[in-house]
Order: structure tokens, then sequence, then C-alpha cells
């Protein structure tokens, strides 16, 4: 009895979680649906949803084969010929809320390092959602939508080497604070020790190292996913000669798969984060004929479901009523300006018109899963309190809500002023 009880509580989680997900897809936002259900449905809430665990592991994976996906639509002979520009937007894009961000939540009272990693958090651009815009609004093919994406795509791969970096710091202030936990048990005598600046606190040097590992590692990594889009390809030129049409469609599914769960493994082992070694494994196939129409064939569909099922296990860790008190309420609508405003200035270093700018600095302002990730890894470091995560979700979901709006907007007043410009009088001299 208690097992059909658990199903139908799994079903009914599910139902919700898809109805969530269509509503908000209207607004090409699906996974804040599907994160409201999570919230509203799972432990901070009803509590309704059955080993939570076992969804939240499941939900990984599907992050996994996201950010997989992401590094194989890349497009590399678009991302050559927008290669500077897009670099420039990606940077700025990914620096400047970091810096407004950090700056206003040290100004409201917090930490230096809680501070640092808020607008980290703020650094990262939804690449879907980019794109579903672009193809709605038939944008994709146009040189603005292909610096778009490139910079979106040169934008998270930052944001990730970002993660290697802020999860080795996560690493260390949890093992700072299990050894002065230990220390204060067992003597408390020397409490002043365990909490004071011995301990908790790392030299210059120490600080150097603990931000250089994970940069070198992430670079190793990149290396090695560039050279494969490389190799790669060659290999499926010499089995096109040798073996079917379908059966080198399933060995390079099992290929994919395969190198992406050793390679994303090795690159957090090394000291980078599996999300960049995941997504790089993604870029090593994407130069590969048949490597994309494979994943869309036999892959695309899980990819989708357990992708939900990541956003829906994010919402397990969002303290629900945490979100409506004041403070969190009111320090959230005010951290959401950073993160509006700070995507939204890069357009301008697009070297684009003014219209333009615009347009590509509204389709960055809507985040993606990263933010969400480093919040949660943050709040299980002991870096963020349920505060500060709660301030940081508001200010990812509502520019991820907005986002589409305001670009829509921003193109349709381009359109109406080139309508306007072609039907002014010629003026007669004569």
């Amino acid at each position: 009895m208690e097992t059909l009880f658990e199903l139908l509580q799994v079903t009914g989680f599910a139902a919700a979680t898809v109805l969530l997900g269509r509503v908000f897809d209207i607004f090409h936002s699906k996974m804040i649906g599907e994160i409201i259900a999570g919230m509203l449905l799972g432990p901070q809430l009803a509590d309704i949803v059955p080993h939570t665990d076992a969804v939240i592991l499941i939900g990984m994976l599907g992050l996994i084969l996201m950010v997989f996906e992401g590094g194989l639509n890349v497009d590399i002979k678009s991302l050559q010929k927008t290669g500077i520009r897009a670099l420039v937007v990606a940077v700025c894009g990914t620096i400047t809320p970091v810096l407004f961000g950090f700056g206003l939540m040290y100004l409201l009272g917090f930490s230096m390092l809680e501070s640092i990693v808020s607008g980290t958090v703020l650094s990262s651009t939804s690449i879907g959602m980019a794109t579903k815009l672009l193809q709605k609004e038939k944008q994709l093919k146009t040189k603005v939508g292909a610096l778009l994406l490139n910079a979106a795509m040169i934008d998270d791969v930052l944001s990730l080497i970002l993660l290697g970096v802020l999860t080795n710091i996560a690493d260390i202030n949890s093992e700072n604070d299990s050894n002065s936990t230990n220390t204060t048990a067992t003597n408390t005598s020397n409490l002043a020790n365990t909490t004071g600046t011995d301990d908790t606190n790392v030299t210059g040097l120490e600080l150097f190292i603990i931000i250089i590992i994970p940069l070198a590692a992430s670079l190793g990594v990149i290396i090695v996913g560039l050279v494969c889009t490389v190799v790669f390809p060659k290999i499926e030129a010499k089995l096109r000669k040798s073996i079917s049409r379908k059966r080198l469609r399933i060995y390079i599914v099992m290929a994919m798969l395969t190198f992406n769960s050793l390679f994303s493994i090795s690159s957090g082992y090394i000291g980078s984060t599996f999300l960049l070694g995941s997504f790089m494994s993604g870029l090593a196939f994407s130069r590969m004929k048949y490597s994309l129409r494979s994943w869309n064939k036999y892959i695309q569909r899980s990819s989708d479901v357990l992708s939900s099922i990541f956003f829906t296990s994010i919402g397990f860790y969002i303290p629900i009523t945490k979100l409506f008190e004041s403070k969190a309420f009111g320090y959230g609508m005010l951290y959401t300006l950073p993160a509006i405003f700070g995507k939204l200035f890069t357009g301008v270093f697009s070297f684009n018109p003014k219209e333009n700018a615009l347009i590509i600095g509204s389709a960055m302002v809507g985040r993606g899963e990263l933010g969400f990730v480093m919040s949660i890894d943050a709040l299980n470091a002991g870096i963020f309190t349920e505060l500060s995560l709660a301030i940081c979700c508001w200010a990812l979901i509502i520019p991820t809500f907005i986002s589409p709006f305001l670009f829509r907007f921003l193109l349709k007043r381009k359109e109406k002023g080139a309508v306007k410009t072609q039907e002014l009088p010629e003026i007669d001299d004569s």
C-alpha cells in the first residue's frame, strides 16, 4: 500500500512539473515553471516527493547531458567569424554583473566571500533561452544572432571556469568549518585559536593557489577538448567507409556517452569542474557529421526529461517561505538590478548600432542552470545562508522571466524604426 501511495505521489509530482513547465514555456521560461514545481511540492513546502535524494541524483545526470548538448551545438565556423567581438561581449558579460553584484551585496552588509560568490552567480547566460528567442523571431541566421549565440557560449565557458574556482573555494571553506568544529569539540580551551585568523584565514599565496589550480586545470580541459575537435572527425571519416550509417550513428552515441562520463569525471578530479568537462566533451563531437543527428534521434527526448528533473530538483533547495520574508524579498528585488543591467550593458561592447547592442544585451539577461548550481554549491559549503540564497534566486528568476519580453520589445522597436525610415519622403532639391 505504501508503494502504491508513493507511486501516486510521483505521478502527481510529474504531472505538476509538466503542467507548470508548459505554462511558463509560453514565455520561454520553462525552467522557472519546473523550479516552482520543485519548490511547491518538494521538501521546502508540501513535501510529497518520495526519495528526493534519488530525484536529485537523476537530475544531476540531466544537468550533465544538458551541458554536453550545449557544447555539441556549438558552430565552430560561426565562432571563428565572430571570434573577437563574441569574446569581448562574453568577457564583459561575465565580469560586469559579477562586479555590480559583488559591490551591491557588500554594501548591503554581506561578507567579502559571500558577496564575491553572489556576484559570480550572476555571470552565466542561458544559451537555450537565447536560441529559442532567436528562432521564434527569425533572427538565428542573422549576424546579430550568430554574435549573440557565440558570446553566450563563451560566456558559459567562462562561467564554468568560475564555477571551478568557486568549487575549490567551497571545498576549502567546508574543510575549515569541519576542522574548526572538530577542534572546538575536542579542546574548548583553544576556542580562540580555532575561530580566529590562524585557521580560517588564508594567506595571499594560499589564495593564489586556490585560484590558480582550477584555472590551470580548466585550461587543460579546454585544450584537450579543442584537440578532440580535430581528431574525432577524422576517426568518423574512416569509420564511414567501413560500416553502415545506422551502425555508425549507434557507435557515435555510445562514444559520446562514454567520453562524456570519463572526461567529466577526469575534469573534476584534476581540479576543474565536471561540468566544463561535459561541455568540452560535447564540443569535441561538434564537428562530426553525424554526431548532432545521432543525438537528436537517440538521446534528445531522454535528455529533455532528465533536464526537467534537474530544474525541479533545484526547487528542493530554495526556501520558499524565506523568499517572501521582507528582507529577502526587498534585497532580492534590489539585486535584480545588477543582474539585469550587468548583462544589458554588455551589448555596448558588441560594437553594433545602439539598437542591436540593446537587443544582444537583452537576450543575455536570461539566466540558465549554472547560476542555480553555483548558489546551491555555496549553500552546501556554508558560504551562503538561506537569506543570501533567496536573494540570488530572485536575481536569477526575475531576469530570466522578463528577458523574452524585453528582447521582443527592443526588436519590434528596431523594426518599426526601420520601417519609418523607409517611409520617409524623398526631398526634392530642385
